[in-house]
């Protein structure tokens, strides 16, 4: 029963992982506020050279995690490249005449 447990927690923590990219990275087109998660995001992977916590947290508990090793450069280029699309369509959106 605990082995059942430690699965269905793990996979729940994955699935959790997976969401949060999901919304990271493209979640700014249904909901704007989640916009303020890229640059945190982006920032925690440079303070932590170029590791992502979750990862981290997964790797401590589980011993395996969903997203091995470090985070990527073209990953990494993605993410701030998605946020400056994104700061362009609020300024166009909201202050361009």
């Amino acid at each position: 029963m605990i082995e059942g447990g430690y699965k269905i927690l793990k996979y729940t923590a994955y699935v959790f992982h997976i969401l949060f990219i999901l919304i990271t990275m493209g979640g700014w087109r249904l909901y704007p506020c989640t916009t303020v998660l890229m640059p945190i995001v982006g920032l925690s992977w440079e303070i932590n050279d170029n590791q992502c916590v979750l990862t981290q947290l997964e790797k401590y508990y589980f011993g395996e995690s969903l997203v091995p090793g470090r985070i990527t450069r073209i990953t990494r280029i993605a993410l701030w490249l998605n946020l400056a699309w994104r700061s362009y369509i609020l300024h166009a959106r909201f202050w361009l005449p």
